[in-house]
C-alpha cells in the first residue's frame, strides 16, 4: 500500500523497458494521485513521471478514468495482502489494536495524506466512474474486516462495535490528514479498548 490505504507506505521500484510501462504508469499515478489529488494531476504529468510516451499510456489504459480505476484496484489488492500479513500470528483484540498502531506509525512517516479511498471518494463524484465500485468494495471489505475482528474478541453486538471501531479509525485518519498526527490514533485506540472492555463484560 504505497499510498497509506489504510496503513503502510511501501517503496516502489521502477521497472525498465516497455514490458514495465504499465507498472511504471501505475507507480507514477500512485505517487502523484496520493500526494496531489486525482483531479490535480494530468495525463502528461503521469507520462513524464513514468518516463514513457502517450501512445504507451493509451496502449494500456483507455482513458485517465481507466487509469484511476486500475490504480485503485491495485492498491485494494495490495491492501488485502498487507493487512493479512500485518495480522498474521496475532489473536483476539491484538489484531484490532494492531491496525490502530500501524496507522499511528504511518502517520509518523513523511508524506501521509490520509486514506487513498476516502480521498478518491471526495474527488470522484460520477456514479458511473469505473473507480466508484472499487471504492465501495474497499469500504465494504474494511467494514467486514472490523466486524470480524471484533467478533473474534468475544464482544457483544460485533456489528455495532465493529461499525464504531471503523468510525473511530476513519476519524483518526481524517484527523491525521488535517495535521493532528499520531495522537489522534492513540485517542481512537483508547476509545476502542474501552468499548471492547464494556462489550466483553456484557457477554
Amino acid at each position: 500500500m504505497a499510498v497509506v490505504a489504510p496503513i503502510t507506505r511501501a517503496r516502489r521500484g521502477k521497472a525498465a523497458g516497455e514490458a514495465g510501462a504499465r507498472e511504471r504508469l501505475l507507480d507514477a499515478a500512485s505517487r502523484l494521485f496520493y500526494a496531489e489529488g486525482i483531479q490535480a494531476v494530468g495525463i502528461q504529468r503521469i507520462i513524464e513521471e513514468a518516463n514513457t510516451v502517450k501512445a504507451s499510456l493509451y496502449a494500456h489504459f483507455k482513458s485517465k478514468d481507466d487509469l484511476v480505476a486500475a490504480y485503485m484496484q491495485r492498491e485494494f489488492d495490495r491492501a488485502r495482502v498487507e493487512v493479512e500479513a500485518l495480522l498474521q500470528g496475532l489473536t483476539g483484540r491484538r489484531k484490532l489494536l494492531r491496525l490502530f498502531d500501524s496507522l499511528a506509525e504511518a502517520m509518523g512517516q513523511p508524506g501521509f495524506c490520509g486514506c487513498t479511498y476516502t480521498n478518491a471518494a471526495v474527488e470522484i463524484i460520477a456514479l458511473d466512474h469505473p473507480a466508484t465500485p472499487i471504492v465501495h468494495a474497499y469500504r465494504a471489505w474494511w467494514s467486514q474486516l472490523m466486524i470480524g475482528l471484533v467478533r473474534e474478541t468475544g464482544a457483544a453486538s460485533p456489528e455495532k462495535v465493529g461499525a464504531a471501531a471503523l468510525l473511530l479509525f476513519e476519524g483518526a485518519q481524517a484527523a491525521g490528514r488535517l495535521g493532528q498526527g499520531p495522537q489522534a490514533v492513540k485517542d481512537a485506540r483508547w476509545a476502542v479498548e474501552r468499548l471492547l472492555d464494556q462489550s466483553v463484560r456484557r457477554t
